[in-house]
């Protein structure tokens, strides 16, 4: 990967993986992650900080003091253009780009200029696709993408995280109602005729026990989803669930004939990792630091 201006920018690197701050016009600092594996992965931000107030985002404890506001398309392309250029030559010639909207901000409540910074780099990427991440805030803007046309392959996951909405609004708690939402994602899967994905992170004693497992298999039977099992980051007081009790939900699950992968979340050792990208607002604005408008 690059690394000739590794401290003019205040990025941080570790192995394969970086993670940039990149400032907007007003004093927004952003967290942008890319990681280079089998193709070069970039975690693209759609907004300057979230409300959704997830309990395991690393970002839930400035949702209620953070002015926060949606990053325009050119921003959202900027950031992913001045992140290729700390890929060395080599990567980007040899490797695929996949832009993952799963960084800072619900991308469902920037929808424009969501779709239209995917249209703009699918056309500048053609080699390209996309992944977009969404809470699941809104099912009718799911049914909206659903009809989007876009120049790259677009993929959808939905942070799925509970087998009820009781806990789910606990965990998540601007998520809309489960049953619609899963609607919605079918509706995507047809149109798409791809396989959406479910995230499921496993929290200690929360949403791990093999009878939420049993309620999670029934919810699921039949439907065309993949469900991605995920571990903890080090975030707020959360604990990961062990890895026996991550193996008998697992167990269970594949019991009921329901489909599963499992994720490890790279660049922890640098904060990088799924849910701890953050936002801040620059009270002084730092000497070098990434533009994006």
């Amino acid at each position: 990967m690059g690394t000739s201006q590794q401290n003019k920018f205040n990025i941080r690197q570790a192995e394969n993986f970086l993670k940039i701050p990149q400032m907007t016009f007003d004093n927004a600092v952003i967290e942008t992650g890319v990681f280079c594996l089998d193709e070069i992965i970039l975690c693209l931000s759609t907004q300057t900080g979230c409300n959704m107030g997830c309990v395991f985002c690393s970002n839930t404890k400035n949702c209620s003091t953070q002015k926060i506001r949606s990053l325009s398309y050119t921003e959202i392309v900027k950031q992913a253009t001045n992140a290729l250029t700390q890929v060395s030559v080599k990567e980007k010639a040899t490797k695929n780009v996949l832009f993952s909207f799963m960084g800072i901000g619900e991308p469902f409540l920037n929808y424009e200029n969501l779709t239209k910074s995917i249209t703009l780099l699918g056309e500048q990427y053609p080699l390209s696709r996309a992944t977009v991440s969404t809470t699941g805030v809104s099912p009718s803007l799911i049914k909206s993408f659903s009809k989007e046309t876009f120049p790259i392959q677009t993929k959808l996951h939905l942070s799925l995280h509970a087998p009820n909405d009781s806990l789910r609004k606990q965990l998540l708690p601007c998520s809309a109602k489960i049953k619609p939402t899963l609607k919605a994602m079918e509706l995507f899967a047809r149109r798409s005729e791809t396989t959406p994905k479910l995230n499921y992170l496993l929290l200690n004693n929360i949403n791990d026990s093999n009878e939420q497992a049993e309620e999670l298999a029934s919810l699921l039977a039949t439907k065309p989803f993949c469900l991605k099992l995920s571990e903890l980051n080090s975030i707020n007081s959360l604990k990961r669930s062990s890895d026996e009790r991550f193996k008998h939900f697992e167990e269970v699950l594949h019991s009921n004939k329901i489909e599963t992968t499992r994720f490890l979340s790279d660049g922890r050792i640098i904060n990088a990792g799924c849910g701890q990208l953050q936002a801040s607002l620059a009270n002084k604005v730092p000497k070098s630091i990434m533009r994006i408008s």
